[in-house]
């Protein structure tokens, strides 16, 4: 397992990020599609700036290894009218990724927790349309979709724990439908983190690592756990890392949610805090 730095932390300088991945041995960054010239304007990636934008780390030996569709809203999800020109822009974005070697494609869900079951389940019907339709494009190209939990869930009304993805992956089985795995929200929603590591062995294609604690107030972005420094909180390392581990898991890790430290810049010395700390639990595995 390899660590990842996020989009946004330290610097949205390139140059300071692979400074920071040197300095501190990070193997690989999650970048964001608005950080390659051109996106805001044309809400596409132009393949000649997004080529020039990842040789910057592949140059200095620093893997890109994921960026987002910036693309993705309620209205592309959802397969309404006025969602289908980005939609497109999003299949071009697969194909310019996979054309600069990005096989792992993040994307998170802007879909909201509806009054009744009934209207969820048939909410989940029009995903599972629209991820049919996006996978066709991934597989094709070979990029995997790595998604995320809706978020945040002080606005979206939920989280999607285990359950929630074996539904989607049920409904759409292509090898191309791909997980990003949170271990707090598994922690938080009640299911065993663990355990969900084996139950989505074949689907984890990216992992975001991080702690929490039970709040006595709403929590962060109203989930009723607050968010700590890792070996701070609740969450068994050894037991998610160890899991990992068992699967064959090989790819990055990505600390995120710190809580705020006086004095830190960015999440600079919250990250390298946190990727010595895990980096000392992988050791001992």
């Amino acid at each position: 397992m390899r660590f990842c730095l996020r989009p946004g932390a330290v610097s949205t300088d390139p140059a300071a990020r692979i400074s920071f991945c040197q300095a501190t041995g990070i193997e690989a960054v999650q970048e964001s599609p608005t950080a390659v010239p051109g996106f805001s304007a044309m809400r596409q990636l132009d393949p000649r700036a997004l080529r020039d934008y990842v040789r910057q780390f592949t140059v200095a030996g620093i893997t890109v290894e994921a960026m987002g569709l910036g693309q993705i809203t309620t209205d592309v999800v959802l397969g309404r009218p006025e969602g289908q020109a980005d939609f497109e822009r999003a299949c071009h974005d697969l194909e310019a990724l996979a054309e600069v070697g990005v096989r792992t494609v993040t994307t998170a869900l802007p879909i909201d927790n509806q009054l009744t079951e009934q209207e969820n389940d048939e909410q989940l019907k029009r995903v599972a349309d629209y991820y049919q339709r996006l996978c066709a494009v991934a597989e094709r190209v070979g990029v995997r979709i790595a998604t995320h939990s809706p978020w945040p869930p002080n606005r979206r009304g939920w989280l999607w724990g285990a359950e929630r993805f074996a539904q989607l992956f049920d409904a759409v089985p292509s090898s191309a439908n791909g997980y990003l795995y949170d271990n707090a929200i598994h922690h938080i929603v009640g299911d065993d983190p663990t355990a969900a590591i084996h139950r989505f062995a074949d689907r984890i294609v990216f992992v975001h690592i991080r702690d929490v604690r039970k709040s006595a107030g709403e929590g962060a972005a109203g989930t009723g756990y607050d968010e700590v420094l890792p070996g701070t909180g609740e969450v068994n390392f050894h037991r998610v890392l160890g899991a990992l581990k068992d699967i064959g898991y090989s790819g990055v890790l990505c600390p995120e949610h710190f809580p705020a430290i006086p004095g830190d810049v960015r999440e600079a010395a919250a990250t390298t805090y946190a990727v010595g700390y895990l980096r000392g639990i992988l050791d001992s595995l």
